[in-house]
């Protein structure tokens, strides 16, 4: 479990330093605990479908990066929704209190803060079987 304090900034790629999936390989599953409302300041973000086989090959080819890749630049994830490969992200705005549950093999960040806080706690799961995780 991670207890976080995201600040924002001009520099702020937001909690988990931009696009990624945890893994391409195995389902993995987030669940996020928002401690404070958020609204504009750094919601969770998720592209539905993307923790899909067939998705994670789309884009791969589409960008002609390896299947077994875990970060994506905001300007892959652009181009890769302008060619309708993958929809918008879905934005989790939500009060205080809130949780979340995603399987982050899916494409994932949260937003990048320009101002304010956001607290949170989040808690990993994954199978003991998992070859590699690696912290987002």
């Amino acid at each position: 479990m991670l207890m976080n304090r995201i600040t924002g900034g001009p520099d702020n790629l937001g909690s988990g330093s931009g696009w990624h999936r945890d893994s391409p390989f195995s389902h993995q599953f987030k669940t996020i605990l928002y401690l404070n409302d958020v609204t504009d300041n750094g919601p969770f973000q998720f592209i539905e479908a993307s923790h899909l086989f067939g998705s994670l090959r789309k884009v791969s080819k589409f960008l002609g990066k390896p299947l077994n890749s875990y970060r994506f630049t905001a300007e892959e994830i652009d181009k890769v929704i302008e060619a309708g490969i993958l929809p918008e992200p879905v934005r989790f705005k939500a009060p205080a209190g809130s949780l979340i549950i995603a399987d982050t093999r899916g494409l994932h960040r949260g937003s990048p803060l320009r101002k304010g806080v956001r607290y949170a706690l989040t808690r990993y799961h994954f199978s003991r079987k998992s070859q590699r995780f690696e912290w987002a």
